[in-house]
């Protein structure tokens, strides 16, 4: 029995097979069928059959090989980038753009974006295998968390990598429309706009490197918002980029703020640090509830096991504190993904008429 997804709908409707109309009833008569709003359950197209998995193996395979016989047939750092490149590009021609396959897709996406990044950074390190301070300057150079050297951002060329890997997911998003692409494309332009204020302004970079990257995954947050709000019933592509974006804004958001407050968050930083986490995941908790997006509190998984065990093992030191905490929270996110619809309704309930009418339905 075939199946339809949405993006095969919309195809239809671009090439006027159907009715903008005829599609959207067809997808409301679909969804009425199901026992939880399509919104609810979070779709997003990763695997359709066993033939995905099997294409990204041979597919990763043929990338890797054409990338090792490139450097082994020309003396030039580039050339496997750009390979990297070709071959993922030729892929996409038939797994994306004919066969709509998504698993796939993401994979060879990424794999171009990858290459063009390792163009970008192999064009500006002529000294691999150089000493490390060579490359990475004096150990002392660093900046924030991520202990990112002037050095690195100058002469491993990463203002050039995440520039190259932004218009290879610009040109990438014209041809095939994945719907990663857009979440990658904004990572990248995270990277190259830090890389480059480490190298115009660095010792501002030393100081706020936390507070950029938490700024800047709060602006992903809100252009994830943005797409979100433009298709709330979650049918359509859109809502798999906002899905996407949502995962790039937490990874940002996310560890710049439990970072700050000690690395791990346990005990040893301080009780009121532990206490801080949870806190704060609680509150994450919330919103994500809100907005109906599980991806931040996934993100902040470990910070918060390792606040928790931390917190029991200052009260009860049993000696399994790790896996004590695993078992709590684990079992309170269980509760939670199946009274995920009854602890969202009072919450939006709550909320203004105006703002209802732009998140999921409860």
């Amino acid at each position: 029995m075939a199946t339809y997804s949405d993006a095969d709908l919309d195809d239809a409707v671009a090439a006027g097979v159907l009715a903008p109309e005829a599609a959207a009833a067809f997808q409301e008569h679909v969804a009425g069928k199901r026992p939880t709003p399509a919104a609810d359950e979070e779709h997003f197209r990763l695997v359709t059959s066993f033939n995905d998995v099997f294409v990204v193996i041979a597919g990763v395979l043929a990338l890797s090989a054409s990338a090792g016989i490139v450097r082994a047939w020309m003396d030039a750092p580039m050339a496997p980038g750009l390979a990297t490149m070709g071959v993922s590009w030729l892929l996409a021609e038939y797994f994306t753009r004919r066969r709509r396959m998504a698993l796939p897709s993401i994979v060879f996406f990424l794999a171009f974006v990858s290459g063009a990044f390792w163009t970008g950074t192999a064009a500006f390190s002529p000294w691999f295998g150089e000493a490390p301070e060579r490359l990475y300057g004096h150990p002392d150079r660093l900046y924030g968390m991520f202990a990112l050297p002037r050095a690195l951002a100058v002469e491993h060329g990463l203002v050039t990598a995440f520039g190259l890997a932004v218009l290879a997911a610009w040109g990438h998003w014209r041809r095939f429309r994945v719907p990663v692409t857009v979440a990658a494309a904004v990572a990248a332009i995270v990277g190259v706009t830090i890389a480059g204020l480490a190298v115009a302004a660095p010792e501002f970079v030393h100081e706020w490197f936390t507070a950029l990257v938490l700024g800047s995954g709060l602006g992903v947050f809100a252009l994830a918002m943005y797409w979100d709000r433009s298709d709330p019933e979650r049918r359509t592509r859109r809502a798999d980029v906002a899905f996407w974006l949502h995962l790039v804004a937490s990874v940002l958001i996310v560890h710049p703020v439990f970072l700050s407050l000690g690395g791990d968050g346990a005990v040893s930083q301080g009780v009121w640090k532990a206490w801080s986490v949870v806190g704060i995941y609680a509150l994450m908790g919330l919103v994500a509830l809100i907005v109906d997006r599980r991806a931040l509190l996934v993100s902040g998984l470990l910070y918060l096991v390792l606040a928790v065990g931390g917190l029991i093992e200052e009260v009860v030191a049993i000696g399994m504190e790790f896996e004590v905490s695993s078992f709590f929270i684990g079992a309170v996110l269980l509760l939670l993904s199946v009274f995920w619809k009854q602890a969202r309704a009072p919450l939006l309930a709550n909320l203004p008429v105006a703002w209802q009418a732009k998140l999921p339905a409860a």
